[in-house]
């Protein structure tokens, strides 16, 4: 399943963000009881560059989709400061 960002929804009401870790799998207890992370982390509003990072490394894959409600929780957008800016590179906040 695939969710996109429609362009005429505004910032408000959220964004929906990829993390995409090549060579990893999600533990039994993660997909039990969730989990967290210790510092920001970068993410992508898009999936196919997510996806090309967690297909680089190893094996396995594992695809984060990360469902920002509001811009208090969304993060910031650094694709202007990105070596890469068509990545659409979102810095996370730790929650």
């Amino acid at each position: 399943r695939v969710f996109a960002r429609s362009a005429a929804r505004p910032q408000e009401q959220g964004l929906v963000l990829w993390r995409g870790m090549g060579d990893m799998r999600a533990s039994p207890r993660f997909l039990a009881m969730g989990g967290t992370e210790f510092a920001c982390c970068s993410t992508t509003s898009r999936l196919e560059v997510a996806a090309r990072y967690a297909s680089a490394a190893g094996k396995t894959a594992l695809l984060f989709c990360i469902k920002s409600s509001t811009f208090m929780n969304t993060g910031v957008d650094i694709s202007d400061f990105s070596a890469f800016p068509h990545e659409k590179e979102f810095l996370y906040p730790l929650l």
